[in-house]
């Protein structure tokens, strides 16, 4: 089952009656379907026992189960408590391994470890309370007390980071002891820095379509003039370096022109890169 009828324009619009308490029914109706529709929906709700009917949830087609089987096999899913039994008979629409992300370097997080499972959850449960952690981690022989702000996912090295209102960025994989206080550490706020990288790209090759799909979950503002594309990317202060790699990673088929600084900061890169090829 691909499509069942109650997704039907004529049930959300009766569903929509049912949720307003039949009030304002002709907007809805004019809203929702069409509008010679009123008088067979007029007639059909007289008729209907539409008393104490739950519409808060809707059945899930053969196609959906199948959405969510192949979801549920992701490895990052480990990291979430939740039971997909109800899917043990359900064939996945794809699978891991129909998926290869050239770009993507191979030591991940360990998803599957319990140890980073729990530190996870816990960082989790702080940032939900606003707690302060306890936090230690490799290379790192004293304890350090933070307040989770979020956690960051970084695709390209497929690691979760811990980002704290101080500026602090652990990487999950690193931390060996995290635990919750009843610290007040009201001092550690602190705002994000916000910076951006103006680049031009060459419509050939798909180079406009690969670049908006790599930054497809940075905020940026698209421009073209004539036969060129101009992207500015937004990003955080503490993601410049993986910027400067990400963008390095398109060739000669983009070109940084401002700001300044980021430019010095792709010289400095190939400088490096240079050095370590002699």
């Amino acid at each position: 089952m691909i499509f069942h009828e109650i997704y039907s324009l004529y049930y959300k619009t009766v569903t929509c009656l049912i949720q307003s308490s039949f009030t304002h029914v002709n907007e809805i109706i004019n809203e929702n379907a069409f509008k010679e529709s009123f008088m067979m929906l007029e007639e059909a709700l007289e008729r209907w026992p539409i008393k104490n009917i739950d519409v808060s949830t809707y059945p899930l087609t053969l196609l959906q189960k199948r959405w969510l089987k192949a979801i549920s096999l992701d490895p990052r899913m480990q990291l979430f408590s939740y039971s997909w039994a109800f899917l043990d008979d359900v064939e996945p629409l794809f699978t891991p391994d129909d998926i290869y992300i050239y770009d993507q370097y191979s030591d991940g997080d360990p998803y599957d470890d319990l140890h980073y499972q729990e530190n996870f959850h816990t960082i989790m449960q702080a940032i939900k309370e606003k707690s302060v952690l306890s936090v230690t981690w490799k290379n790192k022989n004293k304890v350090s007390y933070v307040l989770p702000q979020l956690l960051e996912y970084s695709e390209k090295d497929d690691k979760f980071r811990l980002v704290a209102y101080d500026g602090t960025v652990i990487n999950v994989s690193r931390i060996e002891e995290c635990h919750l206080t009843h610290l007040n550490v009201s001092n550690t706020h602190k705002q994000r820095v916000e910076k951006y990288v103006l680049i031009e790209v060459k419509d050939e090759r798909n180079t406009l379509d690969r670049v908006l799909l790599h930054f497809a979950h940075f905020k940026k503002e698209t421009e073209k003039k004539e036969n060129t594309y101009f992207v500015k990317l937004f990003y955080d202060e503490s993601d410049e370096t993986e910027m400067v790699i990400r963008l390095l990673s398109f060739g000669p088929m983009i070109k940084v022109i401002e700001p300044l600084e980021f430019k010095q900061l792709i010289r400095q890169r190939l400088k490096k890169q240079k050095a370590y090829s002699i």
